[in-house]
């Protein structure tokens, strides 16, 4: 792991491609993304933010071949000031899959690798919980393999998450829960946010008859159909297993008659300019 002063980078010709993040803006310049973290007031405490660089030297060293890692950590006059990384050239988020290939099949296919690479973080031994688990943290290249990014706000070896999931809040609130973040919420909202994705709308707001229509195409989703059924009925947050392990392969070869919803999220300018 390499140690920056911050006086020594110079982001003023790089390629903003945050505006309104919570706790950075990220910057793109000589292929490598700079994670600059925002004022102390951003964060409910000052240890989350002096945590981001033991937990950045811990993934470092994780076996997670699809986190992608830091390389070096920028330091100010007290404290950690930021992280560098990796650019993934020609990547997009997950939810700006349909608009670059509106193929279901496709869809399947990298929904089935992003989920191998969250079974993977799962069984990595520093013990990492996402948190916040959400499609616009996980980007996907021309050759549909998947990558995921702001690993710095994950639960790492007992050092606290620094992002919740809006979509794991709302849908506790719903219910009266007060559950914490872990393995178990990671894979409900990844099959959550892997179904509304294929909706269009919050997998809770599809009818179950719209569901079975397109299920009688898809093998994979009549294997999701009972934990579809309890994320629109459970009362408490289901255990449901990896996407991944529920995933027909012989949908990947399939003609499927079904066009993919275009996801309403904002891409800044400049990742559309770079990635396609």
């Amino acid at each position: 792991m390499e140690y920056i002063s911050k006086k020594d980078i110079n982001l003023n010709e790089a390629i903003r491609l945050s505006e309104k993040t919570f706790e950075s803006t990220i910057y793109v310049s000589d292929s490598k993304v700079y994670k600059m973290y925002k004022k102390l007031k951003f964060y409910r405490r000052m240890v989350y933010l002096c945590q981001k660089e033991p937990k950045a030297l811990l993934l470092s060293k994780s076996s997670s071949s699809q986190i992608v890692k830091s390389d070096a950590i920028i330091l100010g006059k007290r404290v950690i000031e930021g992280i560098r990384m990796d650019y993934i050239e020609n990547s997009r988020t997950l939810y700006e899959f349909s608009r670059v290939y509106n193929d279901l099949a496709k869809y399947l296919i990298v929904g089935n690798n992003a989920s191998k690479g969250l079974k993977e973080i799962h069984k990595d031994p520093l013990d990492i919980v996402v948190s916040d688990l959400n499609f616009f943290n996980i980007l996907f290249d021309e050759e549909l393999n998947t990558y995921y990014v702001d690993s710095d706000s994950y639960e790492v070896s007992g050092y606290p998450a620094t992002s919740d999931s809006k979509q794991f809040i709302q849908y506790c609130d719903e219910r009266g829960l007060r559950e914490n973040t872990s393995q178990k919420s990671d894979r409900f909202l990844f099959m959550f946010e892997f179904l509304s994705n294929i909706f269009g709308t919050n997998i809770q707001s599809v009818p179950t008859y719209r569901y079975d229509k397109l299920a009688e195409q898809v093998a994979s989703l009549k294997n999701m159909r009972v934990y579809f059924k309890k994320i629109k009925k459970s009362e408490k947050i289901p255990n449901v297993p990896h996407v991944c392990d529920l995933i027909d392969k012989s949908d990947f070869s399939k003609q499927i008659e079904y066009r993919l919803p275009i996801i309403n999220c904002k891409t800044t300018p400049a990742l559309k300019e770079l990635t396609r």
